[in-house]
């Protein structure tokens, strides 16, 4: 007996010992390598793509080396990019051999996307100037590590009204049907210089839960008023939403990106026709020393496939700094601009009257990511930080990913969101190329007016009345079928669903700095999505938001999102600037998902199923909504149905059910104790990040940031 259990104990050590000694080949990169070396530890390549080349080839040769993977590992340093490191189906690894980019043990390693800025020269008093070779606009730039903003009007600037039209024939590949749109903007010239070089200059304005950014294409002064052209078509695209994407042509802007403006610490205004670079510099900053950082490439990483049959597939990216990376708006022939009537889905196609939900969202479009996943699965982001960064979204998994995570990860400083997952013209899969609807039969939400603002009291939807959209015909549309294999993104064979992605432990502050109507964490239609344990404080607008489309659309309720999760998430201290929304904000019909064991905090309508959202279960939520006038839950409207709301701890029961089938019960109110207890305690302490990824948790908050004047955002009517 002691024999075999001998021979039992030697054969477990030695499967042991094997399998501890198995490992994956490896590639080495230092900041001093040399492209030219082997790419070993002792003579490193010096840049990531001689690295991904040397993967290609072990993986092309089929080389015994990889049987248990690839590891390429980045010694300590600054790794420059001048454009995206792309992936392709060809740097595929397989689940048993992955490819993994990580950090050497210990090392700091920032991927950038940015250049130096040296040879400051004084201008003019604070003010220096420095040579930067690049011919596009500049919408961010660092010193010794800190987010500066391009020079802006001091205090908001009241329009005078629009001015001029612009005509748009109907087919133009980015219009729907056939119009005009406004062409400019007036406001008073004692306000307003004429600047030197308009077509930089951008506009900015609030309305409720949105907020655009203009960009204009010349200035003229007639007299006592100073007309900003738009550039077009984005201008026409942005000034025709209808609700609360509608501009408002008497209401304030803030104006921005002009020389003239540059007046105070902080501001910076590149000339890119002189290829100029201009800093208003801060007392105590000495520019022959300073480190100044001008963001270049255009986006970090691109993973993408080539269709649902042809995946990038098991690639790791784990322990790096991703930084520096430029983004210049939404492009539509030649145009730019940020506008959007919600969240993340911004506005590529002009429709008359601005209605979109008879398009199906393929009006719609989301900003390229910083990291840039499409046709892709088994892609994970592990232990990373992503500081400075300038795109609209930071981690964007956005078209056919499958079985992916976001997991451990450190966000901060960020123009855009942290994560997005989906996409809004996903309403249907697979319907490339069928017909849409006549364009005759489209319709058109009314210009929103104070009586269909009151009409739906604390939802504040403009262009509806009475919760339904007045629905007008399109009469100067042109007849016929809309080909949608000419209007979707993504064509038959390459659209796919994004499902099985895991958002989770991931800390955030300071997202949305510039793009302030977006959630940290959007999903659009997405299936067995789990959005969990991550720790989001101090949004301009809600924290997270699942699903889309509106049961006020008038087309028949998407079938794509199911069993998602959003839970064990703690958020908290939301709309700062913006109105509407809710803390975790929710849209559509979802069978199958749950909204359980979240920490909410300060924040209005803190659990927010928007019209038409069903088939969930709100479980064991924990709200901190010490305010009377902060709602917990909020169905607005009889188009909600059977939602579930059972068995949550809350310091008000304040609510609004005006739902379908719904279930509210065994809600638990500590309004007279002010503080919560028991089970309520054991919530919130599961809440948040869990242990394994707690070390990512900084011992202060990050510092506030902003870049806006301080007053400009919407006072919420909840706070």
């Amino acid at each position: 007996m002691k024999q075999n259990l001998n021979r039992k104990y030697s054969l477990l050590a030695l499967i042991l010992m094997l399998a501890f000694s198995a490992s994956a080949a490896e590639i080495w990169v230092a900041p001093d390598g040399n492209d030219a070396n082997q790419g070993t530890e002792q003579h490193p390549f010096a840049s990531l793509i001689a690295a991904q080349q040397k993967a290609r080839e072990l993986r092309q040769a089929n080389d015994p080396s990889i049987k248990d993977g690839i590891q390429v590992i980045l010694k300590a340093g600054t790794y420059q990019l001048g454009k995206p490191l792309v992936f392709s189906p060809e740097d595929s690894g397989s689940k048993e051999s992955p490819t993994t980019f990580l950090a050497e043990k210990g090392a700091k390693v920032v991927i950038s996307g940015g250049v130096k800025v040296t040879g400051w020269q004084q201008f003019k008093g604070n003010i220096y100037k420095a040579h930067l070779d690049r011919d596009t606009k500049l919408r961010s730039l660092f010193v010794n590590g800190k987010r500066m903003h391009m020079a802006e009007t001091d205090q908001p600037v009241k329009a005078l009204g629009n001015w001029g039209r612009f005509q748009i024939k109907g087919n133009e590949p980015w219009a729907f049907g056939a119009g005009s749109a406004i062409d400019g903007i007036k406001f008073p010239s004692e306000e307003i210089q004429n600047y030197q070089n308009p077509e930089d200059i951008e506009l900015i304005q609030f309305n409720i839960w949105t907020e655009k950014i203009l960009c204009a294409r010349d200035i003229e002064q007639f007299g006592d008023t100073t007309v900003i052209k738009l550039q077009q078509p984005y201008g026409a695209i942005a000034t025709t939403m209808a609700w609360a994407g509608a501009i408002n042509y008497d209401r304030d802007f803030v104006i921005r990106n002009a020389f003239e403006l540059l007046d105070s610490p902080g501001e910076f205004y590149f000339n890119r026709k002189t290829q100029t670079l201009y800093y208003y510099k801060s007392d105590g900053e000495d520019m022959a020393q300073a480190n100044v950082i001008a963001p270049t490439s255009d986006g970090l990483i691109h993973i993408k496939g080539e269709s649902t049959s042809d995946r990038v597939k098991y690639i790791q990216f784990n322990g790096f700094t991703f930084s520096y990376d430029s983004w210049n708006l939404m492009d539509v022939a030649g145009s730019r601009g940020f506008a959007g009537i919600q969240s993340l889905g911004l506005a590529v196609k002009y429709i008359p009257g601005g209605n979109w939900h008879p398009s199906e969202y393929n009006s719609t479009d989301v900003p390229r990511g910083a990291i840039q996943v499409e046709n892709a699965e088994n892609i994970e982001f592990v232990r990373n930080r992503f500081e400075r960064v300038s795109s609209a979204v930071a981690i964007n998994l956005v078209n056919d990913v499958k079985n992916s995570r976001v997991e451990g990860n450190y966000f901060n400083d960020l123009l855009g969101n942290a994560v997005s997952v989906g996409y809004p013209q996903h309403y249907k899969i697979g319907d490339n190329g069928k017909p849409a609807e006549s364009a005759e039969s489209m319709t058109v939400a009314p210009k929103p007016s104070k009586e269909t603002s009151a009409a739906v009291g604390v939802n504040l939807v403009s262009g509806v009345k009475n919760g339904q959209i007045e629905e007008t015909s399109y009469n100067n549309l042109p007849g016929g079928n809309v080909d949608k294999s000419m209007v979707q993104h993504y064509k038959a064979g390459v659209e796919g669903l994004c499902e099985n992605i895991t958002v989770a432990n991931n800390y955030i502050r300071n997202v949305s700095l510039d793009f302030r109507q977006v959630e940290a964490i959007t999903s659009f239609f997405v299936a067995n999505t789990k959005i969990e344990h991550n720790n989001i404080k101090g949004t301009p607008y809600g924290a997270i938001t699942c699903g889309w489309w509106w049961g006020n659309s008038g087309i028949p309720a998407s079938k794509v999102a199911k069993n998602n999760s959003v839970s064990f998430n703690k958020a908290g201290d939301t709309h700062q600037v913006l109105d509407d929304g809710g803390i975790i904000y929710l849209l559509g019909e979802q069978p199958g998902t749950k909204i359980e064991g979240n920490y909410l905090f300060h924040g209005p309508r803190c659990i927010y199923p928007d019209d038409g959202s069903a088939y969930l279960t709100i479980t064991k939520n924990v709200i901190d909504n010490n305010s009377y006038k902060w709602m917990w839950l909020h169905i607005w409207t009889s188009r909600c149905h059977d939602i579930v709301a059972r068995d949550n701890y809350v310091i008000n029961n304040l609510l609004m059910d005006n739902g379908t089938n719904d279930i509210v019960e065994d809600t638990h109110s500590f309004r007279d104790a002010g503080k919560f207890s028991g089970k309520a305690l054991k919530i919130i302490a599961k809440a948040g990040i869990e242990d394994q990824y707690k070390d990512i948790v900084p011992k202060t908050e990050p510092e506030k940031i902003s870049i806006y004047p301080k007053d400009f955002k919407q006072k919420d009517v909840f706070n």
